[in-house]
């Protein structure tokens, strides 16, 4: 029995000493204390990712994402971005994920550097056009099946870019994939053959009797001043004369909104009118396309085709 006794005494030791020493022989830790293995890390604000999707869509849900230097093709940029054990990241429980995808929406709108002055009255220039999505780790950064989270920003058609969108210093360094460009009146990504690029966008109020001078809240200028506007904002933007834009042309769309309304001018004397839209684009004749987009050209060739 006293055998027995010492057996079993010894068979519990070395079960203690094992359960002590193998865990520091896996994970030493720091000053005498069990440590554990770091958690992947998520990638930082501005990080440029690419998939190894084989240059398919984006497999969102088990995609391979690594990082890459934003001067070579990419998918996707990190606006922001959190670690499996931060408290904050996304999507928190009892987060709807209408919510989620609101937070990553503006989380993007700040990357690129938001504060978007949009009014009646007012041109807004639709160069940047990210979408704002929630990516997930890849299965080789998830812990349990969860892993890091970051908001990204993408190109409006899932295409690849080079360069960055990040705090543009210009809009005219922006890389063509985020531009508003179309075929044959449809919404086409600028690195694919277009018809047309649009530089800028305006709303306001139009009187029904343009030739009576008002003074109302948003009022939209004149068609020759928007006219005027539009040529300037576009060479602007191209960085090379109007004279020597080619086959080039500006255009000035306007279409209305809804029936006739009213609106009191600074006399309270009401005005009968419309809310038009306006559009401000270029575009290229007949049989011809371009091949990228204009914005930032200069007076190096054009992409026509």
């Amino acid at each position: 029995m006293r055998n027995r006794g010492i057996a079993g005494l010894l068979i519990l030791v070395v079960a203690v000493l094992l359960a002590l020493i193998i865990p520091r022989v896996l994970d030493p830790g720091e000053n005498g204390r069990a440590g554990r293995a770091p958690l992947p890390a998520p990638p930082p604000v501005g990080a440029c990712l690419t998939d190894d999707a084989g240059g398919g869509p984006p497999t969102w849900e088990l995609g391979d994402w690594r990082v890459v230097g934003c001067d070579k093709p990419h998918t996707v940029e990190v606006a922001k971005s959190w670690a499996l054990d931060d408290p904050a990241r996304l999507p928190t429980p009892g987060l709807t994920a209408q919510s989620a995808a609101a937070e990553c929406l503006l989380a993007v709108d700040t990357y690129i550097g938001g504060g978007l002055d949009f009014g009646y009255g007012k041109w807004f220039q639709p160069l940047i056009n990210p979408v704002s999505r929630l990516l997930e780790a890849p299965v080789s950064d998830r812990v349990n099946a969860r892993g890091w989270t970051a908001c990204v920003a993408q190109s409006p058609h899932d295409q690849t870019y080079s360069g960055s969108v990040g705090h543009l210093g210009a809009p005219a360094d922006r890389p063509s994939a985020f531009g508003l460009c179309r075929m044959a009146t449809l919404d086409i990504s600028c690195l694919q053959p277009h018809d047309e690029e649009v530089f800028g966008l305006v709303s306001g109020f139009e009187p029904l009797d343009l030739s009576r001078p008002a003074t109302v809240l948003g009022l939209l200028p004149p068609r020759a001043e928007l006219d005027s506007q539009c040529q300037q904002m576009s060479a602007d933007l191209l960085r090379r004369s109007v004279s020597d834009w080619g086959p080039v042309t500006g255009h000035l769309e306007v279409s209305r909104d809804g029936a006739q309304f009213s609106r009191p001018d600074e006399a309270g004397v009401l005005i009968a009118g419309y809310l038009n839209f306006v559009e401000c684009s270029i575009r290229v004749g007949t049989g011809l396309t371009m091949s990228d987009s204009l914005v930032g050209v200069g007076t190096g060739p054009l992409p026509l085709q």
